[in-house]
């Protein structure tokens, strides 16, 4: 049987696993299904009624939304499918989510390519050369292989189509999109503790889109064309992670509220006839609502019938987005504002530290910021983007001691980016352990 043949036998297994169909596939992939998911046996999901006998006896299972073919093209998702199943899956998940079997084991983590924030930054000539030349070539992961030499052209356009139906795409939730920008704020403790509804420590940072009508090329956008801003949550089901696309107006309120993967209601092996759309129409319910009026919905909004737990889920995912939006918009605004200061270093007060002191002396603030926020007035821009060091739940994962080798040996050494150099030759242990302390006091 040749690769081809072999390709097509397999093609529906593939899919149903690549394109964040495989049931039982929860949030660890490692483990084995427990009994409350799809594919474990049971009523899957829909044991949110605890075992009541009039809940109704179907489960969630989740796939995605993009066709498999595109009738104006010879590219081919479903093939897609099977070369990722086959070469890509064991780093980057079976939903490529970068958990898979493999990447237990990265230091970095693979790519997440279900992260429309990160995706939609990057061009399908960009992932194009990425595959063809590797992670060195694009001064990304080195553990990131060429594949030019296994995978013909058509199968690398094949991938990309692939990759790109595992996220949604920025522009597409509101009327009349012609240009997005991406922005983010992390939210100061007190700030996040005013909101009224409750936030694990990683959704104190929130990362949205300005999107405007009109596109800008070579210059900032005008803002006087802004039409509104979208914000991609997830939401985790029993059956699985679901990413929602919001779009909100410039009042804040929501436009479209969708999930980009299709939550299909089972009955056995079959969708139920009369649960079709039903998780599209729930999240429907919220359009036209902003934070107030989501929070007035909190007790009263209409669940499906036996997804109690589900719907709480996703109602939370939307609020949260909802209320974090218009603060972390004024944070944005703050950040901005403060840098105004730093543009003359002789307005800059004395370092409070000695590791303000060589962070200073480094120029560090060129390319993190001088608040550690990755923002700067535009004196140096990177590829890939400077860490935002403001970010407390992404810092807490990082150990003291990666911190000082990356500091010591540069970016390469630690399978990070090129563009962080090594300071090593010209700056003291002590010096590096004074660095290390401020970073650490940079996170919000």
């Amino acid at each position: 049987m040749t690769r081809r043949s072999l390709a097509n036998f397999l093609l529906f297994a593939a899919v149903a696993v690549a394109l964040v169909g495989c049931e039982g596939c929860g949030k660890d992939e490692t483990k084995t299904p427990g009994p409350g998911t799809p594919g474990a046996g049971g009523g899957g999901a829909a044991g949110g009624s605890g075992g009541d006998p009039s809940a109704p006896a179907f489960s969630v299972k989740l796939t995605g939304r993009a066709p498999l073919t595109r009738e104006d093209s010879v590219i081919d998702a479903g093939n897609g499918a099977y070369l990722f199943l086959q070469s890509c899956a064991s780093c980057h998940g079976f939903q490529g989510n970068g958990k898979g079997p493999s990447a237990v084991a990265f230091e970095r983590k693979p790519r997440d390519l279900t992260d429309p924030n990160y995706m939609n930054l990057r061009s399908d000539e960009q992932l194009l050369e990425l595959l063809g030349s590797g992670g060195p070539h694009m001064k990304r992961s080195i553990l990131m292989p060429a594949w030019g030499t296994f995978f013909t052209s058509y199968e690398r356009k094949d991938l990309v189509a692939l990759i790109r139906s595992l996220h949604p795409k920025v522009g597409a939730q509101l009327p009349g999109a012609a240009d997005a920008r991406l922005q983010w704020a992390v939210l100061a403790a007190d700030k996040a503790g005013a909101l009224g509804v409750p936030l694990d420590p990683e959704e104190r940072r929130l990362q949205w889109w300005h999107v405007y009508g009109e596109k800008a090329v070579g210059k900032p956008p005008d803002e006087a064309k802004l039409i509104g801003y979208e914000v991609f949550p997830r939401a985790a089901l029993a059956a699985g992670d679901v990413t929602l696309a919001l779009g909100f107006g410039k009042d804040l309120k929501l436009v479209t509220v969708a999930a980009h993967q299709k939550v299909a209601l089972m009955k056995g092996d079959a969708e139920d006839p009369a649960q079709v759309d039903a998780v599209d129409k729930f999240l429907a319910q919220f359009v036209g609502a902003d934070a107030a009026g989501l929070a007035a919905q909190a007790s009263s909004y209409t669940k499906i019938a036996g997804l109690d737990g589900d719907c709480a889920t996703l109602f939370a995912a939307v609020r949260k987005a909802a209320a974090r939006l218009g603060p972390a918009l004024e944070q944005d605004k703050a950040d901005y504002a403060a840098l105004v200061a730093f543009k003359d270093p002789k307005n800059l007060p004395a370092p409070a530290s000695e590791g303000e002191r060589v962070y200073r002396e480094k120029k560090c603030w060129e390319c993190h910021g001088f608040l550690g926020n990755a923002k700067s007035l535009g004196v140096v821009t990177t590829d890939p983007d400077p860490r935002d060091l403001s970010d407390a739940a992404y810092m807490k994962g990082i150990k003291d001691d990666f911190i000082r080798v990356l500091l010591k040996k540069g970016g390469r050494h630690v399978n990070a980016s090129e563009t962080m150099p090594a300071y090593e030759a010209n700056v003291s242990d002590a010096e590096i352990e004074a660095m290390l302390t401020f970073t650490r006091s940079l996170a919000r």
